[in-house]
């Protein structure tokens, strides 16, 4: 690791992989992989190798920011992240695998949500991973003042969705000689007690039998 790019060495073979291999990720925190799969958590995202050549990992949220933790598993990517614990499925990561323009999906465990307090930020000076697992499958995150410990075999998640309700359903009718639908804009709540801000929905009309 060199800064903003890496070496692989193989023999008396070096290989260099930087921004202009896909590597534009910012100086690089750490390296880890499985299965013969590498990834890179930089300043600026995650990254990983395919077919020699990088690709940052692109996601449906927000960018995943610093990454300066991370644990490769078989239910996917543990991240010690800007945003907080974050949880790639494996699913998601062999679907950005196979298609390196998907976009990811993630979720994250934060100081809203679960996490007792904010996580150490690592420096570009300091190759060590923000978290690791132990033998018993457990993961262990650096915070400012101690240790978070998370069972990822016993995290509780709600499979219920919220009770949708409908305040206002507004139609836009266009001129009479026009063929086109009216225009729908459905203004709807989805109450949830516990970490509101972290939901998101959107509208999915079907059509109803006549």
């Amino acid at each position: 690791v060199y800064s903003d790019r890496l070496v692989a060495v193989d023999g008396e073979n070096l290989r260099t992989y930087a921004a202009s291999e896909g590597l534009a990720i910012g100086p690089i925190n750490i390296v880890a992989g499985r299965d013969r799969q590498l990834w890179a958590g930089g300043q600026s995202g995650l990254a990983f190798l395919k077919d020699d050549r990088f690709h940052k990992l692109k996601t449906t949220a927000m960018e995943l920011g610093s990454i300066t933790g991370l644990v490769v598993r078989e239910d996917g990517l543990w991240l010690s992240a800007n945003a907080g614990i974050v949880h790639i499925p494996q699913s998601e990561v062999e679907q950005a695998l196979q298609q390196p323009d998907y976009q990811a999906s993630y979720e994250v465990f934060d100081l809203v949500s679960d996490l007792p307090e904010q996580l150490q930020r690592g420096s570009v000076y300091v190759y060590s991973s923000g978290v690791v697992e132990s033998s018993d499958g457990l993961l262990w995150f650096a915070t400012r003042s101690g240790i978070a410990r998370l069972n990822p075999a016993q995290i509780f998640r709600n499979p219920l969705p919220p009770p949708v309700v409908i305040s206002l359903l507004p139609l836009k009718l266009k001129q009479a000689t026009s063929p086109s639908w009216p225009t729908i804009r459905p203004r709807y709540r989805a109450p949830r007690l516990s970490v509101a801000s972290s939901m998101t929905g959107r509208p999915n009309l079907r059509a109803a039998p006549r």
